[in-house]
């Protein structure tokens, strides 16, 4: 009886050496030398597979009925909003409020896109083959057409120069149909940049969206008249709870006028 008496005393004597230690000294987290300065040094170098601190995760409901005092100047919280938001924050003992240190908002989603680069998924055909006779016609995937500058158009893009070309294009509409795709949330939108320089009469873009196996109705979206120029990006709305959406895009072109079209994509705001 005396023997196990005095092991626990042992142990209580070990015990209150071990948080007379912690009670004077820094505490580090996988260190045995943590920083002078800090109270709690947690060093991410010594694990496995490294690490990050994760601290409370609360919505802003939440966060409310916290009872925060002055003396929990410091608090910190990672605060969730109904809008998508979502914030590091910090408790303000003198001004009673959460003040917002960093938020991490929800920006537009690229769900499917064709740049002719290095987006390209989602897929594309032409009913008209592509073609390259130089100065005097072209229709494809370029960096650039012959008296032809654009701030718009980057890296590769469609080109239009004299689609009407003797031999190869054609005198009515060639057509760009990207591939029907998946598509999940609401406010989701088709979005294409262009830059069409000094289009006549006769040459025109229209363009079809099609919305769950269903094209809509088809937009003029183009009417060259008199050397008529425009550049900018489309942005064509998608009703919510829609499942699939598709593109079509046609082209009717003659004559040594240019245009280009790219950053064909899908996108979540």
């Amino acid at each position: 009886m005396a023997l196990i008496l005095s092991n626990m005393k042992l142990i209580y004597y070990i015990s209150f050496l071990i948080i007379g230690f912690f009670s004077s000294a820094q505490i580090g987290i996988n260190t045995n030398d943590p920083d002078a300065a800090a109270a709690l040094d947690i060093n991410a170098q010594n694990t496995i597979n490294f690490g990050g601190l994760a601290i409370p995760v609360v919505s802003e409901t939440q966060r409310n009925t916290i009872a925060v005092t002055a003396s929990s100047e410091g608090t910190m919280l990672f605060v969730t909003y109904a809008s998508g938001d979502r914030c590091l924050e910090i408790y303000d003992g003198i001004q009673d409020t959460w003040q917002k240190i960093n938020c991490l908002t929800i920006g537009p989603l690229i769900l499917w896109q064709q740049d002719f680069d290095t987006n390209t998924t989602w897929n594309y055909s032409s009913d008209v083959s592509f073609f390259d006779n130089g100065s005097d016609g072209f229709y494809g995937i370029t960096t650039t057409l012959p008296f032809y500058s654009s701030t718009i158009m980057q890296n590769d893009f469609v080109g239009i120069d004299d689609l009407n070309d003797e031999g190869n294009g054609t005198s009515g509409f060639a057509t760009l149909t990207f591939d029907t795709v998946a598509v999940s949330g609401n406010n989701i939108s088709i979005q294409f940049d262009y830059d069409i320089q000094e289009w006549d009469n006769n040459d025109d873009v229209y363009y079809t969206a099609v919305v769950d196996g269903v094209d809509q109705t088809e937009v003029f979206f183009f009417d060259g008249i008199g050397d008529l120029s425009a550049n900018g990006t489309e942005i064509i709305s998608v009703p919510n709870g829609t499942s699939t959406v598709g593109f079509r895009i046609r082209f009717r072109q003659n004559g040594p006028d240019r245009g280009g079209f790219d950053n064909f994509r899908v996108v979540r705001n």
